[in-house]
C-alpha cells in the first residue's frame, strides 16, 4: 500500500489495470483476441482522460455503439457494456491505476471504513480478471 503523506491528500492506489479497445460487435476489429495502438491509426479512438467533450458513459456509448468513435478505457468496464459492444485488450495501452484519496487530516473512523469498503469493492470488481491487480488496505 503506498501512501502519500505530504501536505496535500493521502492516497492508496487501489488497482492497476490493462486497457481495452471498446468497439460496436459489427466492426471489423471486434473480432480480433487482442490489438495494439498501431490498429487503431486509422480509428477516431477516445481515451480514458481524453478531453473530448462526453459527459457521461451513456453518451460515450452513444457514439461507440454506431461505430462513430472507439473508445481505449479500463479494462473494469467490460461488465457493463451490452451485448452489441465488444472490449477487445490493446496490448501495448498503458495500464490504468484507480486510486481513493482523502484529505491528510481526515483520520476518523469513517474516513478508514470508507477506504476499506472501496479496496473491497475493488478487489471483488477484479479478482476474476488477472490482468488487474488491488491492493488492499489493511
Amino acid at each position: 500500500m503506498a501512501y502519500y503523506q505530504g501536505t496535500g491528500p493521502v492516497s492508496d492506489e487501489l488497482l492497476v489495470e490493462r486497457q481495452v479497445a471498446v468497439l460496436p460487435t459489427g466492426h471489423p476489429l471486434a473480432a480480433r483476441a487482442a490489438l495494439r495502438l498501431a490498429d487503431l491509426a486509422e480509428e477516431q479512438v477516445v481515451r480514458s482522460g481524453d478531453e473530448l467533450r462526453v459527459r457521461d458513459g451513456a453518451q460515450l456509448v452513444q457514439l461507440v455503439a454506431p461505430g462513430r468513435v472507439v473508445a481505449v478505457l479500463p479494462e473494469s468496464v467490460r461488465p457493463r457494456l451490452g451485448r452489441d459492444m465488444a472490449a477487445v485488450p490493446v496490448l501495448d495501452a498503458p495500464t490504468v491505476a484507480l486510486h481513493v484519496a482523502w484529505p491528510a487530516a481526515g483520520t476518523s473512523r469513517a474516513v478508514a471504513a470508507f477506504v476499506r469498503v472501496a479496496a473491497a469493492v475493488a478487489y471483488r470488481h477484479t479478482a476474476p480478471n488477472a490482468s488487474a491487480t488491488a491492493r488492499l488496505s489493511s
